[in-house]
């Protein structure tokens, strides 16, 4: 769970020491020495959400394996489902336009007798993470699916799902009771979980050409999505390493409205390749619950702000 940060300057190479003002503590590095190491404007800390350890998750690798007979189907329906949605009125998918790629990440696609559309269950599961599954905790997921289909939701989604694949077990798998290994391998590869139609980029892209969710945390993946588009999520830190950060204050607050007059201009590091300097800044400054922000004429806020 995220902290309440505590207002501490966190200059580079340099650990948070406690004062006597309270527990807060500000250690000053010269400004050669900041510039050189940062690329110019100082990083210090500000709010933290963090996790503990890098992210380094990728399935890719994950043993041989054949597609099932059910998952054949599924990626088949999913593709002729995404392909028949048009958002708001003739807009593009809003993960991007196809080919895609089925991510196994609990998608729900529902018909409400006027187009499909899209909601997600409690949580999504990978192929490889089926075998350590606890088929009560699947059996979860599916009654949270079965309450989601019920009355017209329930009418007009079947009827629209049997006419794209009439032999589609859709009954059997929404009202089969999870208990054995088998079952959740078949609600695994149903189009209850095996249903997020994904552009290989944001599936498995790695930076420079894509971030995709299995290489980067999703949280920040997702941001990507809803950012204004003069904002640039994904930058480069001072190794040409990816580095994604967020602005500190809402766009177009003067630079003396005192809530944010002390960060104006500023950017929060969300995210830094691990074994990087500035991994090793961020990995400093949440452990003594602290977020990293550069400032305005930091490399990493004169990227974000770029194009604006």
């Amino acid at each position: 769970m995220a902290k309440a940060a505590k207002k501490v300057n966190t200059p580079v190479r340099a650990k948070a020491k406690a004062g006597a003002n309270g527990g807060k503590a500000t250690v000053k590095t010269p400004a050669k020495a900041a510039a050189k190491n940062n690329g110019g404007g100082g990083v210090s800390g500000l709010h933290t959400l963090r996790e503990d350890n890098p992210w380094a998750i990728d399935y890719a690798g994950h043993v041989p394996r054949a597609d099932s007979p059910l998952y054949v189907q599924s990626r088949k329906l999913l593709n002729d489902i995404a392909k028949s949605t048009e958002q708001g009125g003739g807009q593009a998918w809003f993960y991007g336009p196809d080919p895609w790629e089925d991510h196994h990440g609990g998608g729900l696609w529902v018909h409400d007798g006027k187009g499909w559309f899209f909601v997600k269950n409690f949580a999504g599961m990978e192929w490889a993470s089926q075998f350590c599954a606890d088929p009560a905790k699947v059996e979860m997921l599916r009654k949270n699916a079965q309450r989601l289909y019920q009355g017209t939701f329930l009418t007009n989604t079947k009827m629209e799902l049997l006419k794209l694949d009439a032999r589609y077990p859709f009954d059997d798998i929404l009202n089969t009771q999870v208990t054995t290994s088998e079952q959740i391998a078949q609600w695994c590869d149903s189009i209850f979980n095996a249903s997020v139609p994904l552009p290989k980029l944001r599936h498995t892209g790695a930076a420079p050409k894509g971030h995709g969710v299995h290489h980067y945390p999703t949280p920040v993946t997702d941001i990507e999505l809803f950012k204004r588009d003069d904002f640039t999520l994904w930058v480069l830190d001072g190794e040409k390493q990816p580095a994604a950060v967020v602005p500190v204050h809402p766009r177009g607050v003067a630079k003396s409205d005192p809530r944010y007059a002390k960060h104006y201009g500023e950017t929060a590091v969300a995210y830094a390749t691990p074994n990087t300097k500035l991994a090793g800044q961020l990995n400093n400054a949440v452990s003594n619950n602290k977020t990293l922000f550069a400032g305005p004429q930091h490399s990493l806020s004169k990227q974000a702000f770029s194009k604006q």
